[in-house]
């Protein structure tokens, strides 16, 4: 009885402090989890929807554009070419998978970071997530940089995990 009293809270203090502390959710119209440890930074988009988040290993950027130059149709291209390359996996290009993120069709990359397209980063490697919205002339860009390849399971599950709560705009 007296050692059950002392194992007991032990095993509770243990798990307790030893616990991994829940991801938090991030809305911001649309949802995303991010480790506990994650921070906003503060940007100033100026026509378009943006953020920051920022951990010690790895920062996402998004850039949600509704309109913008961006129409119905282009929008259709992307998902259309997007389910072709997905009947058929020999299309995608090396570090590009088709996935569907809360139901909607969606472009995941994954590289080294290219200055030519995204300047000077203080990460080497980046993967990208661009969910085109159906039936409204908008998408979702995501990048998210980080510092080393074994980084890469938390990157996809950071980027699996965008919800829409609202389901405007419309899923495909």
């Amino acid at each position: 009885m007296k050692l059950t009293a002392f194992i007991v809270p032990l095993l509770i203090a243990t798990t307790v402090l030893g616990a991994e502390q829940p991801w938090r959710k991030i809305d911001e119209g649309f949802q995303f989890l991010v480790p506990p440890d994650w921070a906003q930074s503060k940007v100033q988009g100026i026509d378009s929807h943006v953020g920051v988040y920022r951990g010690t290993s790895a920062y996402l950027e998004f850039d949600e554009v509704f309109g913008l130059g961006y129409t119905n149709e282009k929008g259709e291209k992307v998902i259309d070419d997007l389910k072709r390359k997905e009947a058929d996996t020999k299309l995608l290009k090396p570090g590009e998978e088709v996935w569907h993120v809360d139901g909607r069709i969606a472009r995941f990359t994954f590289s080294k970071v290219d200055p030519k397209v995204f300047g000077q980063r203080e990460y080497s490697n980046v993967a990208s997530l661009f969910i085109p919205y159906d039936g409204r002339a908008g998408y979702l860009s995501v990048h998210l940089f980080y510092a080393g390849e074994d980084y890469l399971p938390t990157v996809r599950r950071i980027l699996k995990s965008f919800t829409w709560p609202r389901k405007s705009p419309t899923r495909r």
